[in-house]
């Protein structure tokens, strides 16, 4: 939602908490799958490029946090512009949440890759298909 302020660089500052929150949905989305996919094709290489990724969500989210909290400072927002900068937090928060979990995902992959091979793979990807298409239209919401 996007109305024109008197002061544009408020517009500005509003475009960039949606970038951001975009920008970190994409790369929870990419590293979910990727983390599922080294679970079930017990490929370690990937998992500890899932593990290494995390740390570039963990920084979108500090990014945000420092950009709503000057927006809040200094707009000091009302109605609808508060609404967007405290669902920014939010939602950044749980983007992040989604990224920790393919880390432990990933983790997880690289111990089990060391024992026998599971029994239950398909289940495990017809799980993370489902989980990865409700996390997808939740961020395209």
């Amino acid at each position: 939602m996007t109305t024109d302020h008197i002061v544009k660089s408020f517009d500005e500052d509003l475009k960039k908490l949606d970038n951001i929150i975009a920008e970190m949905g994409g790369l929870a989305e990419v590293q979910l799958a990727d983390a599922v996919e080294a679970l079930i094709k017990r490929d370690t290489d990937l998992a500890d490029r899932v593990i290494a990724g995390d740390k570039k969500i963990d920084a979108l989210e500090a990014e945000l946090d420092g950009q709503a909290t000057t927006t809040l400072a200094l707009r000091q927002p009302m109605a609808d512009d508060l609404r967007v900068t405290i669902t920014a937090l939010r939602t950044a928060s749980l983007i992040e949440r989604i990224g920790d979990y393919a880390k432990n995902i990933a983790k997880r992959s690289v111990v089990l890759a060391q024992s026998p091979p599971l029994g239950p793979t398909k289940s495990i990807a017809r799980m993370a298909t489902l989980v990865q298409g409700m996390t997808k239209d939740v961020l395209d919401a």
